[in-house]
Protein backbone atom coordinates (compact mmCIF):
# COMPACT_ATOMS: atom_id res chain seq x y z
CA UNK A 1 0.00 0.00 0.00
CA UNK A 2 1.44 3.53 -0.40
CA UNK A 3 0.23 4.49 3.58
CA UNK A 4 2.42 5.15 5.95
CA UNK A 5 2.00 1.94 8.78
CA UNK A 6 1.14 3.25 12.00
CA UNK A 7 1.30 0.17 14.75
CA UNK A 8 -1.08 1.77 18.02
CA UNK A 9 -1.35 -1.89 19.62
CA UNK A 10 0.61 -4.70 20.53
CA UNK A 11 -1.91 -7.30 18.10
CA UNK A 12 -0.78 -4.93 15.20
CA UNK A 13 2.73 -5.54 16.33
CA UNK A 14 2.85 -9.55 16.49
CA UNK A 15 0.76 -9.87 13.00
CA UNK A 16 2.84 -7.08 11.36
CA UNK A 17 4.29 -9.75 8.67
CA UNK A 18 0.64 -11.37 8.43
CA UNK A 19 -0.51 -7.94 7.59
CA UNK A 20 2.33 -6.54 5.32
CA UNK A 21 4.46 -9.52 4.52
CA UNK A 22 6.57 -11.28 4.81
CA UNK A 23 8.99 -8.42 4.08
CA UNK A 24 12.25 -7.12 5.51
CA UNK A 25 11.76 -3.74 4.26
CA UNK A 26 9.24 -0.91 4.50
CA UNK A 27 8.78 1.04 1.95
CA UNK A 28 7.04 3.96 3.67
CA UNK A 29 7.51 5.33 6.74
CA UNK A 30 6.81 3.51 9.98
CA UNK A 31 5.20 4.51 13.42
CA UNK A 32 4.72 3.07 16.64
CA UNK A 33 2.59 4.67 19.34
CA UNK A 34 0.24 3.32 21.60
CA UNK A 35 -3.37 4.77 19.94
CA UNK A 36 -4.62 5.77 23.61
CA UNK A 37 -1.70 6.15 25.84
CA UNK A 38 -3.90 5.34 28.38
CA UNK A 39 -3.83 1.53 27.87
CA UNK A 40 -0.24 1.13 27.65
CA UNK A 41 -0.85 -1.69 25.07
CA UNK A 42 2.58 -2.35 23.04
CA UNK A 43 5.29 -4.24 25.25
CA UNK A 44 7.33 -5.53 22.98
CA UNK A 45 8.55 -5.22 19.37
CA UNK A 46 9.42 -8.65 18.24
CA UNK A 47 6.71 -8.86 15.63
CA UNK A 48 9.23 -6.29 14.01
CA UNK A 49 12.27 -8.52 14.64
CA UNK A 50 12.22 -9.45 10.55
CA UNK A 51 12.56 -6.09 9.49
CA UNK A 52 15.79 -4.97 8.28
CA UNK A 53 14.99 -1.25 6.65
CA UNK A 54 12.62 1.09 6.49
CA UNK A 55 12.96 3.54 3.65
CA UNK A 56 10.97 6.28 5.59
CA UNK A 57 11.14 7.56 8.96
CA UNK A 58 10.55 5.59 11.54
CA UNK A 59 9.10 6.67 14.43
CA UNK A 60 8.89 5.69 18.38
CA UNK A 61 6.50 7.31 20.85
CA UNK A 62 4.19 6.96 23.81
CA UNK A 63 5.25 3.55 24.67
CA UNK A 64 5.00 3.00 28.38
CA UNK A 65 5.27 -0.47 28.49
CA UNK A 66 7.65 -1.52 25.89
CA UNK A 67 10.74 -3.34 27.50
CA UNK A 68 13.34 -2.74 25.20
CA UNK A 69 13.53 -2.57 21.06
CA UNK A 70 14.90 -6.08 20.76
CA UNK A 71 12.06 -6.63 17.72
CA UNK A 72 14.02 -3.46 15.91
CA UNK A 73 17.74 -5.14 16.36
CA UNK A 74 17.68 -6.49 12.58
CA UNK A 75 17.37 -2.93 11.43
CA UNK A 76 20.60 -1.72 9.62
CA UNK A 77 18.81 1.17 7.54
CA UNK A 78 16.07 4.06 8.07
CA UNK A 79 15.67 5.97 5.33
CA UNK A 80 14.22 9.10 6.44
CA UNK A 81 14.47 10.50 10.31
CA UNK A 82 14.90 8.24 13.42
CA UNK A 83 12.61 9.62 16.24
CA UNK A 84 12.90 8.13 19.82
CA UNK A 85 9.40 10.40 21.35
CA UNK A 86 7.99 10.90 24.30
CA UNK A 87 6.76 8.49 27.00
CA UNK A 88 9.55 5.29 25.84
CA UNK A 89 9.50 3.09 28.71
CA UNK A 90 7.94 5.22 31.10
CA UNK A 91 5.80 2.29 33.12
CA UNK A 92 8.38 -0.40 33.06
CA UNK A 93 9.85 -1.29 36.19
CA UNK A 94 13.60 -1.20 37.79
CA UNK A 95 15.21 -4.37 35.79
CA UNK A 96 15.10 -2.65 32.67
CA UNK A 97 17.43 0.01 32.67
CA UNK A 98 15.63 2.10 29.52
CA UNK A 99 19.34 1.77 27.68
CA UNK A 100 19.04 0.44 24.11
CA UNK A 101 21.47 -0.15 21.68
CA UNK A 102 21.19 -0.81 18.09
CA UNK A 103 23.91 -2.49 16.81
CA UNK A 104 23.01 -3.20 13.32
CA UNK A 105 21.80 0.35 12.20
CA UNK A 106 24.05 1.63 9.95
CA UNK A 107 22.45 4.54 8.26
CA UNK A 108 19.84 7.06 9.41
CA UNK A 109 19.28 8.86 5.79
CA UNK A 110 17.88 12.20 7.52
CA UNK A 111 17.94 13.24 11.17
CA UNK A 112 18.05 11.50 14.36
CA UNK A 113 15.79 13.05 17.37
CA UNK A 114 15.58 11.64 21.04
CA UNK A 115 12.65 13.73 22.54
CA UNK A 116 11.70 12.43 25.86
CA UNK A 117 10.19 14.91 27.34
CA UNK A 118 9.58 12.58 30.88
CA UNK A 119 12.29 12.16 33.63
CA UNK A 120 11.43 7.90 33.51
CA UNK A 121 12.36 7.59 29.61
CA UNK A 122 14.68 6.55 27.48
CA UNK A 123 18.37 6.93 29.20
CA UNK A 124 20.95 6.18 26.97
CA UNK A 125 21.20 5.10 22.91
CA UNK A 126 23.99 3.80 22.19
CA UNK A 127 24.63 2.73 17.77
CA UNK A 128 27.83 1.28 17.86
CA UNK A 129 28.06 1.23 14.08
CA UNK A 130 26.15 3.72 12.77
CA UNK A 131 28.33 5.34 9.93
CA UNK A 132 25.83 7.97 8.56
CA UNK A 133 23.35 10.61 9.83
CA UNK A 134 22.36 12.76 6.71
CA UNK A 135 20.39 15.53 8.61
CA UNK A 136 21.07 16.89 12.09
CA UNK A 137 21.25 14.75 15.84
CA UNK A 138 19.11 16.89 18.01
CA UNK A 139 18.49 16.15 21.63
CA UNK A 140 15.66 18.32 22.81
CA UNK A 141 13.53 18.54 26.03
CA UNK A 142 14.89 14.63 27.86
CA UNK A 143 15.62 15.15 31.32
CA UNK A 144 16.77 11.64 31.67
CA UNK A 145 18.75 11.14 28.78
CA UNK A 146 22.46 10.71 29.68
CA UNK A 147 24.41 9.44 26.56
CA UNK A 148 24.57 9.12 23.13
CA UNK A 149 27.06 6.84 21.73
CA UNK A 150 27.42 6.79 18.14
CA UNK A 151 31.19 6.18 17.65
CA UNK A 152 31.22 6.22 14.00
CA UNK A 153 29.43 9.21 12.50
CA UNK A 154 31.81 11.57 10.97
CA UNK A 155 29.51 14.51 10.06
CA UNK A 156 25.69 16.05 10.46
CA UNK A 157 23.54 18.84 9.32
CA UNK A 158 23.48 20.29 12.85
CA UNK A 159 23.80 19.77 16.38
CA UNK A 160 21.45 20.63 19.16
CA UNK A 161 21.15 19.58 22.91
CA UNK A 162 18.62 21.67 24.23
CA UNK A 163 16.32 21.41 28.02
CA UNK A 164 18.13 18.77 29.47
CA UNK A 165 18.63 18.14 33.20
CA UNK A 166 21.77 16.37 33.54
CA UNK A 167 24.94 16.44 31.27
CA UNK A 168 24.85 14.40 28.32
CA UNK A 169 27.43 12.35 27.05
CA UNK A 170 27.74 12.55 23.53
CA UNK A 171 30.19 9.68 22.35
CA UNK A 172 30.83 11.45 18.77
CA UNK A 173 34.91 9.84 18.74
CA UNK A 174 34.71 9.93 14.55
CA UNK A 175 32.29 13.53 14.05
CA UNK A 176 34.63 16.17 11.83
CA UNK A 177 32.08 18.51 10.13
CA UNK A 178 29.08 19.85 11.51
CA UNK A 179 27.57 21.88 8.84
Amino acid sequence: SDADIVLTTQAQVDGFQETYGPCDRVQKSLTISNSNNNTNDITNLDGLSGLKAVDGSLSLSLLRNLSGLSGLSNISEVGGTLTFGRDLFAAVGSAFDREVELSQLTRVGDSLLVQSSGYESLRALRLPNLSEIGGALNIDNAPSFTLLSAPKVPSLIGLRVSYTNQLVTLDLASLKTVT
